[in-house]
């Protein structure tokens, strides 16, 4: 019974591997390796609750059986539990039956550096690099570990690690590729998000990290390309579209920018520099009622951007709004950071409302 369980579990076939598990418990009560799988069975079937309560089980007859607490830590972490995952994982790691110490470190690694523990993580991962030279995980997770702490060196070497023992790893391009953008390798950045999405086309993380290196470049029709293959996968579309709309509007289609602005908006109703751009196309179409009516929307996110205050008295003045275009200008006046060819061409445009030759 339990071998054509495993046979049924070999091939995904949940259901029937439960049913012939469930027989070999019925007959061999407590039975460690057929209550293993069962909670596997219930983790693939997306049962974590169900999962849980088999590894448990399994482990009151059980106690020490390391494979059974490797999978309940293992089940813990992914669900967020890390007091009863780190449990888990440092009983696992004492047992005289745990075959898998790199892997076991590997998981300490990950909960300490959840608990923002990050000198911990550091010792695991490394500890867990070193137990099996082949397991790319420890390796990887060091090298992100390393990046988010702006060590950039340390990092490359890891990711590059990673692709001596995964060449195909994509995720490993993806952080080369960061890296190299953080610091102003804009060239070998591109290069390594293509290198990404060359293994996986349907990596949108990449094709978004691409767009905006190719963006800061000034390759604009390639940085089309990855925004839109971002924006298919549904990788944050409302900043795509942002993008996408900050394109047009340098090429001069302020329409076909407004549009994309405008989706951005579907995605993210109260997106700052979507409103903001609306307000700006708006205005550059002279459509100033309804650029005004972008300035109010984020100037709540923005109440002393000197930018925003500064377009919205444009707008104010050039619809006779003048009691609130004085009271604007006022608070424009006092803020110590507006740019003084900015002040300076307000004052013009008041002039030229004053004396009829206004736009």
């Amino acid at each position: 019974m339990y071998n054509l369980g495993w046979a049924a579990f070999r091939q995904a076939e949940w259901n029937l591997a439960k049913e012939w598990f469930e027989k070999a418990v019925a007959v061999s009560p407590g039975y460690a390796d057929a209550m293993n799988y069962l909670g596997l069975i219930a983790e693939n079937l997306n049962k974590p609750d169900e999962a849980i309560m088999i590894f448990k089980k399994g482990l009151e007859t059980n106690p020490d059986y390391a494979l059974l607490v490797y999978n309940l830590g293992r089940i813990y972490f992914d669900n967020g539990m890390l007091k009863e995952a780190r449990a888990c994982m440092e009983k696992t790691l004492q047992l005289p039956d745990a075959l898998n110490l790199s892997d076991i470190m590997n998981y300490l690694g990950l909960i300490a550096k959840g608990e923002s523990n990050k000198e911990e993580a550091l010792n695991w991962f490394t500890k867990a690099s070193e137990a099996d030279i082949a397991n790319h995980y420890p390796v990887y997770n060091l090298g992100v570990l390393h990046f988010d702490n702006a060590a950039y060196d340390q990092a490359t070497a890891c990711f590059k690690k990673v692709l001596e023992i995964q060449p195909q790893n994509m995720y490993a391009y993806n952080y080369l590729g960061l890296i190299a953008e953080m610091t102003n390798r804009l060239e070998d950045a591109i290069l390594n998000y293509s290198k990404a999405v060359e293994i996986d086309e349907s990596y949108a993380v990449a094709h978004y990290n691409s767009g905006i290196a190719l963006y800061n470049l000034g390759r604009l029709d390639e940085a089309v390309v990855s925004f839109k293959h971002a924006l298919r996968l549904k990788h944050l579309p409302g900043v795509c579209c942002n993008y996408l709309g900050a394109i047009a509007y340098t090429q001069g289609k302020t329409d076909e920018a407004i549009d994309y602005y405008s989706q951005a908006l579907d995605y993210i109703p109260d997106y700052e520099f979507a409103l903001f751009n609306l307000g700006e196309c708006y205005f550059e179409k002279g459509n100033f009622t309804e650029s005004l009516n972008y300035w109010e929307k984020v100037l709540p996110q923005r109440p002393n951007d000197w930018e925003v205050m500064w377009y919205k008295a444009r707008c104010l003045l050039r619809l006779n709004k003048l009691d609130e275009f004085g009271e604007l200008k006022k608070q424009l006046q006092q803020l110590p950071d507006v740019a003084t060819d900015k002040m300076e061409l307000l004052n013009r445009e008041i002039e030229e409302f004053a004396t009829g030759k206004a736009p």
